[in-house]
């Protein structure tokens, strides 16, 4: 207890021991904490009775607890500077690891070349890319490809999206780029050679209508 305390409750009972001014005045310091006592040894003020004891310790006791809560404030200040310039932790312990490329992954920035799509193409059909057929029994007559706008192959396999090449808003009825590599192919019955030139014709049709319907929308804007 603070010493104003511990006064107020040794005046209420030294009224019931009979003991004199002298010895309470003994056993009062007799029961004063030891840092108070420390400071009464050193002190000039003089403390011969009883109520003299009780003023001076009681204004070391005020002196005392101000240079505790002193320091510890001042403890609290140091942890807090200490913990704001501690540098942070790094988000991540382990090294940084870069991802591993796949060997058969194409480089967007490299130059790429005809030859270079042949090799990817090879053993695949060049109208949709499938491994169980070549181009020419693959049906592929009417696959029309959305980024080139040529019909016989599809934008999965277009060599002209490979190479980078501009976006084509105009059908054609051609096949642009190399073909898969074709086999000595047998005489054509005048069936075949009928039907294929009647196809061609329709496709050409197809081709003139796209084109007149796309002069028709530029002329509107």
């Amino acid at each position: 207890m603070t010493v104003p305390e511990y006064a107020a409750r040794f005046n209420e009972l030294s009224t019931r021991t009979g003991y004199s001014k002298a010895d309470l005045r003994d056993r009062f310091y007799e029961h004063l904490a030891d840092s108070i006592k420390d400071k009464l040894v050193h002190t000039a003020r003089p403390i011969p009775s009883l109520e003299d004891l009780i003023t001076v310790s009681s204004d070391i006791d005020v002196r005392v607890r101000q240079c505790r809560a002193e320091r510890e404030r001042q403890r609290g200040r140091t942890a807090t500077t200490t913990t704001a310039t501690k540098p942070a932790a790094p988000l991540h312990t382990t090294p940084f690891t870069p991802p591993t490329r796949d060997p058969n992954a194409m480089d967007i920035d490299a130059t790429r070349t005809r030859e270079e799509f042949n090799r990817l193409m090879r053993g695949k059909c060049y109208g949709y890319g499938s491994t169980t057929h070549v181009k020419k029994d693959g049906g592929h007559n009417r696959d029309v490809c959305n980024y080139r706008r040529r019909i016989g192959h599809r934008e999965t396999v277009c060599i002209g999206k490979f190479l980078k090449k501009p976006r084509s808003q105009k059908l054609a009825a051609t096949e642009e780029g190399p073909e898969e590599p074709q086999v000595a192919a047998s005489t054509s019955t005048s069936a075949d050679a009928r039907a294929t030139n009647a196809l061609i014709a329709q496709l050409m049709e197809q081709q003139k209508a796209l084109a007149d319907q796309l002069a028709s929308l530029q002329k509107s804007f």
